[in-house]
């Protein structure tokens, strides 16, 4: 593709991007969500979680018995490829671990001890950030 001569100017289109980076939704979610991902790992530090593994964690602990990877992809909304990356340093703490048996065609993953004692000390400092962002706390 070939840039075409048009009646816009370097100038014009300064101006243009300046007012599409202002008001683009795209943009500001994201710099929304960076905010409230370093609220949350602040939040959570004391734990040693990130946010994103706690959300790892949470599914794991949510799944309704042993579920893969694939499946806790899917119950968080993240890609496999995303979530095998974010269940990598739990599986090196050891706080989730490999299932014996398959699930599908793939093994699941299911929360050991340490992880979930972890996961019980992360809630509380969870719930903290969460309802000072107007969201619903969890009883833990």
């Amino acid at each position: 593709m070939t840039m075409k001569q048009t009646d816009v100017s370097i100038e014009n289109m300064a101006a243009v991007a300046r007012k599409a980076s202002a008001t683009c939704q795209c943009f500001h979610a994201r710099m929304e969500a960076r905010r409230l991902t370093r609220a949350y790992d602040l939040a959570l530090r004391p734990s040693g979680l990130r946010i994103t593994q706690f959300t790892v964690l949470s599914a794991v602990i949510g799944g309704a018995g042993t579920m893969n990877i694939t499946e806790l992809a899917e119950l968080t909304g993240m890609d496999r490829t995303t979530y095998s990356r974010n269940l990598g340093p739990l599986l090196r703490r050891g706080l989730v671990d490999y299932a014996d048996e398959l699930v599908g065609r793939d093994r699941g993953v299911v929360m050991t001890d340490e992880g979930l004692e972890l996961y019980c000390l992360a809630v509380p400092l969870w719930n903290r950030v969460q309802a000072k962002y107007g969201g619903k706390a969890v009883l833990a």
